[in-house]
Order: C-alpha cells, then sequence, then structure tokens
C-alpha cells in the first residue's frame, strides 16, 4: 500500500462520522491520524496507519446499530 493511498484512507476515515457510543474514540483517533498521517516525512508509519485504519472501521462496523433495532 502506498503512503499516498495510507494518508487518503486515514483522512476519509477522519471525515467520517463517529460511532455513536465512542465519542472519545473518535477523537483519540483524529489525534492519532493527523499525528501519523504524512508517511512522505516518516516511511515507518505506513504499517501503523494500516492498522489504525482497520482498527476504526472495526470499531465503526461493531457498534453501527443494526437496522431493525431503535
Amino acid at each position: 500500500m502506498s503512503g499516498a493511498q495510507v494518508a487518503f484512507e486515514s483522512s476519509q476515515a477522519a471525515k467520517s462520522q463517529p460511532p455513536p457510543d465512542l465519542p472519545t474514540a473518535s477523537i483519540i483517533f483524529k489525534r492519532l491520524a493527523m499525528k501519523y498521517h504524512d508517511p512522505d516525512r516518516n516511511p515507518d508509519v505506513i504499517e501503523f496507519m494500516t492498522d489504525l485504519n482497520e482498527l476504526w472501521q472495526a470499531v465503526r462496523r461493531d457498534t453501527k446499530p443494526s437496522k431493525g433495532s431503535k
């Protein structure tokens, strides 16, 4: 995965709405994404950002309310 792709994915994930029950997790994710989003300056963060994005997507998926519940 290229550095530009990692940066794009992190910016897209940061723009997404936070899970309803995890506002603090959303803040932490955004802070980490902002701190580590530039792989051109530090190529060692590419794997970290990939893992962070995968974790955030899993959290969002697991906390998304099901269509039948309110």
